[in-house]
């Protein structure tokens, strides 16, 4: 494809061995239970990956409401996460976790007020831009008539350089993500039947994993699945961390084998900090304050129960508890410990993580994403996948950077396109009759501005029969547009290039049955005039009322056509000796 070309094979080779995962021994002394810190204790990573040890130190979050009053959401949370290492943010809902989530990403609301140092590798960074970090939202909006490998592959030709092996890192990353018995199957939507809610979570995750980036942010990954897909999700994500990625993620109440991928835990309440440490300690920490995990109950949710003001009936204990937590804590080695690592994060820093933005150009994400929108749509129609062979003209016959994979086994559906288009056929067919056969009179020319009228109102008003298709495309264009994949203009024009040939169907039918029906001209040359205004008719907003009152306003009866006369033109001009009727 012209704007295609291939990707140099990623630094994650999926023939790397799997390294084991780090876990500390368990200590010998009560004392050392949760104060340890485990300084190093992740494997070396290759000077040839890419490292970010991100840290944050004394980060708070200001919000005002309706009122002009302040209110403070993170109440200086200091913390930081290594490569190779996996954080888990949790806490109950309303304690800070996303907004936390999104300052450390840089995706912070422009109402909220931040304050605070965040650092990699030591180094103060505005936003984390392209290739250093990739951030997956709770929402995986993605295009359900788009199988897994078009979906990455995709992803991948509008963020990676043209001079790429583009198909090599969508291999690497569905091995990554074990996703090959999926491949070539169809994300899904509400008319097609496609992968899994894990499986298209584990998408969403490769969409973002394609720039191969270090720090990857994850916001609710098991949002919405049961336990068993919950888990293998996450277990999808630690195996990221073999490749020296540092991962972020926020998770409400995982279970408890899902809790035991995570190396780090930072437990919020209150916009406080509960702990942060060594994920599998935590427990001595609450034992230590005089809240042990019962035997009958899992770790995550006795620390959740501990804490959780919204459903208690003793909310005065919720906040002693919360009270003796946080205290518990500050006063802590582990804290001492934590805050004197960030400070040393700070005062050595390392080297300087930069990556340059090397997207593909303006011209060529805007041919990328017109393809891509041209399928989508031609699929939506309810017409089988094969028949996306008509549209390969744009395409040049001998490119290869089109993934030939097997078309999924979907049976087609009556899309939204043919019931558009058969209202359309209706509603053109009705108004053709009943002003059937117009005449050249001034009584006719009277009808044929009141014709003029209910084509312009009715089938302007069906226009809105395509807005819900316009949502969906607006939801993937957010997420996308919020990760850097294009700009909005890019947007813009793919989307209306890509709608031409489905308006252009729209617009033929319904200058065919109007025209003809109602004899508006005979001469084959009108009925093109008249399909150019039907099609700008669709597009924006016509002018053919304007030509309309200009015929009423006529004092001559005989009448001089226009240079180019539109569908609704006078055919012929009136004979000199016709008088009104």
């Amino acid at each position: 494809m012209w704007w295609g070309g291939g990707l140099p094979t990623p630094h994650y080779s999926p023939t790397t061995p799997p390294l084991p995962i780090p876990h500390p021994l368990t200590p010998t002394t009560q004392d050392d239970a949760w104060d340890d810190i485990e300084h190093g204790s992740a494997p070396p990573c290759s000077l040839d990956d890419r490292r970010a040890t991100l840290s944050w130190k004394n980060l708070r979050v200001r919000v005002k409401d309706s009122k002009g009053a302040e209110r403070l959401i993170l109440k200086g949370i200091t913390g930081y996460c290594q490569p190779r290492h996996m954080l888990a943010i949790m806490g109950p809902s309303g304690c800070g976790k996303s907004t936390l989530l999104d300052t450390l990403a840089g995706r912070l609301a422009s109402s909220a007020e931040s304050d605070g140092e965040i650092r990699v590798n030591g180094h103060k960074t505005g936003s984390l831009s392209y290739g250093k970090s990739a951030y997956v939202t709770q929402d995986e909006m993605l295009a359900g008539t788009l199988t897994v490998e078009e979906t990455l592959l995709f992803a991948a030709r509008l963020r990676l350089p043209v001079a790429t092996d583009k198909m090599a890192i969508v291999n690497s990353v569905i091995h990554e993500l074990g996703l090959e018995s999926v491949r070539y199957t169809y994300v899904g939507n509400w008319h097609l039947r496609g992968i899994s809610g894990g499986q298209r979570r584990r998408v969403a995750i490769g969409c973002e994993l394609v720039t191969s980036p270090t720090l990857l942010f994850l916001d609710e990954p098991t949002s919405g699945l049961d336990s068993a897909a919950a888990y293998h999700v996450m277990a999808s994500v630690r195996k990221l961390t073999e490749g020296c990625r540092t991962i972020i993620t926020v998770i409400h109440q995982p279970a408890s084998e899902t809790f035991e991928l995570f190396d780090k835990l930072l437990l919020l309440a209150a916009g406080d900090t509960v702990y942060f440490g060594d994920a599998l300690k935590a427990e001595d920490m609450f034992a230590a304050a005089q809240l042990a995990v019962p035997a009958s109950r899992s770790a995550p949710d006795h620390f959740l129960h501990c804490i959780n003001r919204d459903f208690q009936s003793e909310t005065h204990d919720v906040e002693r508890n919360i009270a003796r937590l946080v205290a518990t804590f500050r006063d802590s080695k582990i804290s001492e410990a934590t805050k004197s690592t960030v400070t040393e994060f700070h005062a050595n820093p390392g080297e300087v993580y930069h990556v340059e933005k090397t997207a593909p150009s303006f011209f060529t994400q805007t041919g990328i994403l017109t393809w891509r929108t041209l399928i989508t749509n031609w699929r939506n129609v309810g017409t089988s996948q094969y028949l996306v062979v008509v549209v390969v003209v744009v395409v040049p016959r001998g490119t290869s950077s089109y993934p030939r994979s097997p078309p999924p086994s979907n049976p087609p559906f009556v899309g939204l396109f043919w019931m558009r288009l058969g209202m359309y056929i209706v509603l053109c067919l009705a108004i053709g009759f009943i002003y059937f056969q117009l005449g050249t009179s001034w009584k006719d020319v009277y009808s044929r501005a009141a014709l003029l009228f209910f084509v312009v109102a009715f089938l302007t008003f069906m226009a809105i029969a395509g807005f819900p298709a316009f949502v969906d495309e607006m939801k993937i264009y957010l997420r996308e547009r919020l990760n850097g994949y294009y700009s909005p203009m890019v947007f813009t024009l793919s989307n209306t290039f890509a709608s031409l040939p489905f308006i252009w169907v729209i617009a033929c039918v319904s200058t065919v049955c109007v025209y003809f029906i109602a004899g508006l001209s005979n001469d084959g040359g009108d009925v093109i005039c008249g399909y150019c205004e039907l099609y700008a008719r669709e597009r924006v907003i016509t002018r053919s009322l304007t030509y309309a009152n200009s015929l009423i306003d006529a004092h001559s009866p005989s009448l001089t056509p226009l240079p180019c006369q539109t569908s609704f033109s006078i055919s012929s001009p009136v004979s000199p000796s016709s008088s009104p009727s």
